[in-house]
């Protein structure tokens, strides 16, 4: 199938069961919502079911971007479509699973990313002078999210965390994101693939 023939319909539901399919080896329920509605792609929750958080699932079949000349080109951002109605949710129980397939020669990857990171990017943007709302940021500033799983393992976190913002709990400080231990986030076993 060519890229003329693939929906971007199909793109998004190969983001949506990929990204569903990882939180639930994580540990997590997970469950894809009704497709072309309004509204969280995918529901998950702690086994109990007592704490749970929504991902808007956005998904590219190609993200990253270069610049340069020839064999200069360099990666210099990524591209996602987010849609208006996406853009200016900021709630402190949803996050975004931004999904580059990499056109599936390597596997994806997914960027776990705090509602208010897209909230400020879009802040002041005018859906009335700018058709879609689309999320290109360098590559520096959406690095730090690229698989960050424990972000959402966090999130459902029972244990009450400090005073701090829900949305401050779950930036990377400075750039650097901490050191994943997916095996203690999934509880225990193999080594994920990601």
């Amino acid at each position: 199938m060519n890229d003329q023939q693939r929906s971007t319909q199909l793109t998004g539901v190969s983001g949506v069961h990929d990204v569903a399919s990882y939180v639930s080896f994580l540990g997590f329920h997970a469950v894809p919502t009704t497709r072309n509605v309004e509204g969280p792609d995918v529901l998950v929750s702690n086994l109990t079911g007592s704490k749970g958080i929504s991902l808007q699932v956005k998904t590219t079949i190609s993200a990253m971007r270069t610049r340069g000349p020839g064999d200069g080109k360099r990666p210099h951002h990524y591209e996602w479509d987010i849609g208006w109605s996406s853009a200016k949710a900021n709630h402190p129980h949803l996050f975004f699973a931004l999904v580059d397939l990499k056109e599936f020669k390597a596997l994806p990857d997914v960027f776990i990313v705090p509602p208010k990171v897209i909230f400020e990017y879009f802040r002041g943007a005018d859906p009335e002078t700018c058709r879609r709302a689309r999320y290109h940021p360098l590559v520096e500033e959406v690095e730090p999210y690229r698989n960050r799983w424990e972000l959402l393992a966090n999130a459902l976190d029972e244990q009450p965390r400090s005073n701090e913002s829900p949305n401050m709990a779950l930036e990377p400080t400075a750039g650097q994101p901490p050191d994943l231990d997916v095996a203690s986030v999934a509880g225990g076993g193999s080594t994920p693939r990601r």
